[in-house]
């Protein structure tokens, strides 16, 4: 079972009110007042931070302490894997850390699934809902399926904390709409900012 710092997949999900393929206990709240075509960008927006980071907690202490990030880039999908390259677009291969927010469109009410690629750490958050953490270092790993109660369709919140601290370096989202048999990389059009 993999283990996530010192829990276990089961454990972990249970503290952030979850259990494996079941739906967060809380259902996301979509942006209200949906936002106008003429309101929004295409892509989420990341604030990069270059510092050594060991734990989501570092990260999340780092901008707090020092919250003008290095830079802001816009990421128009959420499908890297940069090997030992350089991440998020940065200039950067190492020692990255950033805070993505912006927006998600589900185009359908019903049961979504959710699943995040990961390497080093990340904290998923889905209209205010908390759906997964895996806060210390690690290579390439999968998140269990992420059950999310969409009651209506449009635009929600998304925010992700990551961070990778040396070596290779990964972050996915994927989706499983209702009705649909596989994962799929969410699109780059389901993903949008603020102007």
């Amino acid at each position: 079972m993999r283990r996530y710092g010192k829990l276990s997949v089961s454990a972990a999900l249970l503290v952030a009110g979850l259990s494996m393929g079941a739906a967060a206990a809380e259902a996301p709240k979509p942006l209200t007042p949906q936002p106008t075509t003429a309101e929004l960008a295409d892509g989420l927006r990341a604030q990069i931070y270059v510092a050594r980071f060991q734990h989501i907690d570092d990260l999340l202490r780092f901008i707090e302490a020092a919250p003008k990030p290095s830079e802001t880039r816009t990421l128009p999908e959420l499908n890297f894997a940069w090997g030992d390259g350089n991440v998020l677009g940065t200039t950067s291969s190492d020692l990255v850390g950033a805070k993505i927010s912006g927006f998600i469109r589900f185009d359908q009410a019903g049961t979504w699934h959710l699943k995040v690629t990961s390497n080093d750490g990340v904290r998923l958050v889905v209209g205010g809902v908390q759906l997964f953490e895996d806060p210390e270092i690690h290579g390439d790993s999968d998140s269990p399926p992420l059950s999310v109660n969409i009651a209506a369709p449009g635009w929600y919140p998304i925010d992700i904390l990551y961070y990778e601290k040396k070596g290779t370096a990964t972050l996915k989202l994927f989706w499983q709409p209702p009705k649909q048999a596989d994962f799929a990389p969410v699109p780059a059009a389901a993903f949008a900012h603020r102007r």
